[in-house]
C-alpha cells in the first residue's frame, strides 16, 4: 500500500458552512479527461471509493 498526502478543497454549502464529519468520497482515474461524467461506464480506469473525515480548518480574523 502507498499511502500520499493530498490536499482538497472542500466547497462551501449555501456559501457559509462546511459540513464536517465522515463522508464518502470517490476517486476515479481515467486517461481522458472526456470520460469524467458521473455514473458513466468508461470501461477503461480505475474508481476507489473511501470515508474520508472531514475536519474543519480554523479560520484567522487576522487579516
Amino acid at each position: 500500500m502507498t499511502q500520499s498526502d493530498i490536499s482538497l478543497t472542500i466547497p462551501q454549502i449555501d456559501g457559509r458552512y462546511y459540513v464536517g464529519g465522515q463522508h464518502r468520497m470517490r476517486i476515479v482515474l481515467v486517461q481522458d479527461a472526456r470520460n469524467r461524467k458521473a455514473c458513466q461506464n468508461t470501461g477503461y480506469g480505475e474508481v476507489r471509493d473511501y470515508t474520508v473525515n472531514i475536519i474543519p480548518k480554523e479560520i484567522s480574523s487576522d487579516a
